[in-house]
């Protein structure tokens, strides 16, 4: 299992502005890590939790009866 800091190491994280997490990654390590690189932490729990659970409530986006991409991602825009 890789760590954080490896993970960071190992991206592409040019175009990125923010990094959102839950509170696993709310650690000082972490957030200086993404400071450090100009980035901006934003670790609200209840907004991820919220959207995960929201997720699931929604049996075909849990388990993906889509085949195709497209219908996915619009069913996906019509959850929410």
């Amino acid at each position: 299992m890789r760590t954080f800091p490896q993970l960071w190491a190992a991206g592409n994280w040019e175009k990125v502005k923010e990094v959102i997490a839950d509170r696993g990654y709310d650690l000082s390590e972490v957030r200086n890590l993404i400071r450090e690189n100009g980035k901006e932490s934003m670790i609200a729990r209840s907004a991820i939790e919220r959207f995960f659970g929201k997720i699931k409530e929604h049996k075909r986006l849990a388990l993906r009866f889509n085949k195709l991409d497209i219908t996915f991602f619009y069913f996906f825009a019509m959850a929410f």
